[in-house]
């Protein structure tokens, strides 16, 4: 007589006894159920409050005689094989039907998937964002419409922010070309006129007052004051030069000095002559 296995048993190590009802290369054996809940233990401790005994077994340890069936080693190895396919066709398939629906995706979204592949291989990297969308796209192939509109925004930003750092470089790299010290000597007292670029203040300064940063384009090159500009207006009231405004000054060239290439001139002592409010508020 052949011996016999439990289905799991895949090594075929354990034969069991007990065989009956053999039909070729299987059979059953009868043996006690164990109980699930309690493990065969019939209660414990942790229900000692409701009485210790487990109620799905009522205290036995199992669940009474069941037949099970039971195989040859060469039918295991058989139902192990079938099992595998079956797995395998399943994988395929399911395969199969997630490539169609990413196919499927970047059809009908050409334009969107060239951009968002796009900004992903970029050198200088792109948002994490956008990284996992193109990953969901690639293993599911799926996004909803909110979630492709939010990833053609962030693509926009960045092709937006991109063209903002060029223009800015190439502003940069004309206004270095083009910087100039204005004409004179440290020491000299001249009259300037000029647009002011901007102000730029912050805490700190002289007497804990903070700070203030007046950049002033002018013909002969950039003039820079730490401080702010300002004259007395009508009713008494100061009139403080704003970025675009334009303003006439005497003033003492303190030094010449250059900032990330650009050439620069500082002048400290100003007399203000004039300013035009032709700048922002």
């Amino acid at each position: 007589m052949a011996d016999f296995f439990h289905r799991h048993d895949h090594a075929c190590e354990r034969p069991v006894k007990g065989v009956h009802s053999i039909k070729g290369d299987r059979g059953l054996i009868t043996e006690l159920a164990t109980c699930h809940r309690c493990g065969g233990a019939g209660g414990a401790d942790k229900w000692k409050r409701t009485g210790w005994t487990c109620y799905n077994c009522g205290g036995t340890g199992n669940k009474g005689w069941r037949d099970r069936k039971v195989y040859t080693a060469e039918k295991i190895v058989k139902l192990d094989e079938a099992l595998l396919k079956s797995r395998e066709r399943r994988a395929a398939k399911i395969k199969a039907k997630r490539d169609a629906t990413i196919e499927g995706f970047k059809a009908d979204h050409p334009t969107f998937m060239a951009a968002l592949i796009a900004e992903v291989g970029r050198v200088d990297g792109c948002c994490y964002t956008l990284r996992d969308m193109l990953h969901k796209v690639e293993e599911h192939g799926s996004l909803t419409d909110r979630q492709i509109d939010f990833a053609e925004s962030l693509i926009s930003e960045a092709r937006d922010s991109r063209e903002a750092a060029r223009i800015e470089a190439e502003e940069k790299a004309r206004r270095i070309d083009a910087s100039s010290h204005i004409t004179g000597e440290v020491g000299d007292r001249l009259v300037i006129k000029g647009v002011v670029l901007d102000t730029f203040s912050g805490p700190g300064g002289f007497r804990g007052n903070g700070w203030t940063l007046t950049k002033i384009d002018t013909d002969d090159g950039l003039v820079v004051f730490w401080g702010s500009l300002h004259i007395a207006g009508p009713d008494d009231f100061e009139v403080y030069a704003a970025k675009g405004d334009t303003v006439e000054l005497k003033a003492t060239i303190k030094e010449f000095s250059e900032r990330d290439g650009e050439k620069q001139t500082t002048v400290n002592r100003p007399k203000i002559i004039n300013i035009e409010l032709t700048g922002e508020e």
